[in-house]
């Protein structure tokens, strides 16, 4: 009977610790990637999606900055609900929103369901809108906290491609 205790209290414990926040976050170098930035970032965030649950997206900011600052910001709402859907961080100087031949690293999934006017009030823009990464900006958005859901990543960083 002992031994089947403590079966199931080590099987807890192991499971506890595989999908709860004890996951040791490991940083990958910039130059282990030879350039490319999707693996990068995938290899830092969306692999480790885990690590920043219950973290705030200025903690994801914090280490990226160690080699990639991050210069501004953009969200989007869903258009059936206005709720929000992502952050955009923003390594470039780009004026404008377009989801094409741009590259675009999202963080999403937030513990809180942020209307569309209440994103708009806590960043003071716009969705799609570019907004320079300024302190102001950072402390605003550290209310924004990560929360994982089930299958789902927290991150996705792409570059669609057209012909145009």
């Amino acid at each position: 009977m002992n031994k089947i205790i403590i079966f199931f209290a080590a099987l807890f414990t192991a499971f506890t610790s595989a999908n709860g926040q004890d996951q040791e976050y490991q940083y990958h170098p910039w130059d282990e990637f030879k350039g490319d930035t999707t693996a990068f970032l995938n290899a830092n965030f969306a692999d480790q999606t885990q690590f920043f649950d219950g973290k705030s997206i200025v903690e994801v900011i914090d280490i990226l900055e160690k080699e990639m600052p991050v210069k501004q910001i953009a969200y989007l709402t869903y258009p059936e609900t206005s709720t929000l859907q992502v952050i955009e961080l923003i390594f470039d100087e780009r004026k404008q929103w377009k989801p094409f031949n741009q590259f675009h690293f999202y963080v999403g999934n937030f513990n809180k369901e942020y209307t569309r006017p209440e994103t708009m009030a806590i960043l003071n823009v716009k969705p799609e809108q570019i907004t320079p990464l300024t302190q102001k900006i950072r402390k605003r958005i550290s209310r924004f906290i990560i929360q994982k859901r089930s299958f789902e990543s927290n991150f996705s960083a792409i570059k669609l491609i057209t012909g145009k």
